[in-house]
Order: structure tokens, then sequence, then C-alpha cells
């Protein structure tokens, strides 16, 4: 099982959703414990990261094989999520 870090914005984010949202995109996050190439591969600017779908928003994450660590980036409503990252 893979260790999940979560980043300080991204855990004030899930910390500010409504119950049942945080409860569903904390399932699906520590879910990639186990299941870390569930999402999809990003591509150009994005190489190296990878987007899990949970409903409406994105949890853009990192995995980090040789550490065995899934770092959580990024979560957002899906219209927003890839705006900062692409600067």
């Amino acid at each position: 099982m893979f260790e999940i870090i979560i980043e300080t914005k991204a855990d004030r984010v899930l910390r500010a959703l409504d119950r049942e949202l945080r409860t569903q995109i904390a399932e699906d996050i520590y879910g990639l414990g186990t299941r870390f190439m569930d999402g999809k591969r990003l591509t150009g600017k994005l190489k190296g990261y990878r987007s899990l779908r949970s409903g409406d928003y994105r949890i853009i994450y990192q995995v980090h094989l040789e550490k065995s660590i899934v770092r959580i980036l990024r979560i957002a409503h899906r219209k927003d999520v890839y705006r900062d990252l692409e600067r």
C-alpha cells in the first residue's frame, strides 16, 4: 500500500466541501493507496500528473513509485481544476 500525502491547498479545498462530497472524495483518495494507477495520465505541460474523477470533481496527483508515495496536489471542480496547473 502506498502512503497518501495531501498537499495543503488540496486539504483546504477538501475540508471546505460539504460532508457528503468530502466523504466521497476522501474515499477515492484513500483508494489510491492500492489503486494508484486508476487515474488518467495527463499529457503536455501536465505530463507526470494523473487525474482521478470523483463526481464533478477531479483529484490531481503524482505517483512516486520509488518512494511508494501518492501526492495529492489539487482537488477542484472539473471546470477549474487544470487552470492553475497549466501555468
